[in-house]
């Protein structure tokens, strides 16, 4: 591992990157190594008004580990997510996909020029007629509206 490129890197990304620590804990020594050679940076981070977040996931196998973690992190200006890894990792990715088709939605509907309650009624009709689950009712109009942009954009 190139260590001056890591730390490089590492450094360069405190003032402008969300840190989200999955599955790290301090009895990691490499883990431990860039922690504590970075802490003071990653404290001040969070005394900026646009400050950026550090997050650490890690679950605990009791209340008293969590809130002995939880004082350590919170001394540290840091947020402790009380998740293990894949629960962190799906909430994410159900996050990012709730987000994606909220803009999708908003996106197809403008492009009918409808409101999100009709549009909703069209999904509901494509669901029942085709048997479609919403995310591919979506989809299906996604597609079949893009010329509709295309040609507005060229007028």
């Amino acid at each position: 591992m190139d260590w001056n490129r890591l730390k490089t890197e590492f450094k360069r990304s405190l003032d402008y990157n969300i840190f989200v620590f999955v599955g790290y804990s301090m009895s990691d020594p490499d883990f431990r190594q860039i922690y504590m050679e970075y802490q003071d940076g990653l404290k001040l981070r969070s005394d900026y008004e646009d400050a950026k977040k550090t997050y650490v996931v890690n679950k605990h196998s009791d209340i008293h580990s969590y809130r002995l973690a939880k004082q350590v992190w919170d001394s540290r200006k840091a947020t402790l997510l009380p998740l293990d890894a894949e629960d962190f990792l799906k909430e994410l990715w159900d996050s990012v996909q709730l987000r994606g088709t909220k803009e999708l939605k908003k996106k197809v509907a403008s492009r009918l020029s409808i409101e999100l309650n009709v549009f909703d009624a069209q999904i509901n009709e494509l669901k029942k007629s085709f048997g479609f689950t919403e995310d591919d009712a979506i989809h299906y109009l996604d597609i079949m509206t893009r010329g509709r942009e295309r040609n507005e954009s060229r007028n």
